[in-house]
């Protein structure tokens, strides 16, 4: 990926993290009692796909204080999962275009790479955007995707140790964020060298 691109993907991310934390601060009434005419401004008026949609859009007080604490782990997944999507693009690109998606990462990323803790984060991070986007966001150790892990060489102790099986954190988007930097570095050197 073009270095000035991904630059402008992180600031982009950062925007969202900072968006979905302010939401903390704001009055839960305000809120409920701004929605709909936000999301209308969202929305144009002469669009008969969505034209009467922000308008329907109902949300109490309390249903806002309800779900409030559940949208920036939301927004950190989607964020996960944009990651993940970008990174695989981007070792396809690596492979000369083939595809990770029917290959596995696991078969295009150079053996003499895959001790590295970057390649074992690569593969948790593709693990749990399946989770993410194919089951209840849990990695159930024991599927076809959990087994992933241990092949990436992560040991049983590191896994039952590791919250971002269940629940992630900005801190584990950011691990993630470096992880696949550092992998993609490695696969530049990998291919320059060769």
């Amino acid at each position: 990926m073009d270095p000035s691109r991904r630059a402008r993907q992180s600031r982009l991310q950062y925007l969202t993290l900072y968006a979905a934390a302010a939401l903390d601060r704001l009055d839960a009434g305000a809120i409920a009692g701004d929605l709909g005419a936000t999301l209308a401004a969202l929305c144009r008026a002469d669009d008969p796909r969505t034209a009467r949609i922000p308008t329907r859009v109902r949300i109490t007080r309390e249903q806002v204080a309800l779900e409030r604490p559940a949208v920036l782990p939301y927004v950190i997944d989607l964020l996960i999962v944009d990651l993940e999507a970008r990174f695989r693009v981007d070792v396809e690109t690596w492979a000369g275009g083939k595809r990770a998606l029917s290959k596995g990462l696991e078969k295009l990323i150079p053996a003499a790479l895959q001790p590295h803790w970057s390649y074992q984060h690569a593969i948790l991070l593709s693990v749990v955007r399946n989770a993410v986007v194919h089951g209840a966001g849990a990695v159930d150790l024991a599927d076809d995707q959990g087994r992933r892990l241990p092949r990436a060489g992560w040991s049983a102790a590191e896994l039952a140790a590791l919250p971002v099986l269940t629940r992630r954190s900005a801190d584990d988007l950011f691990a993630f964020k470096r992880a696949t930097r550092t992998l993609l570095g490695r696969l530049r050197s990998c291919s320059s060298s060769s």
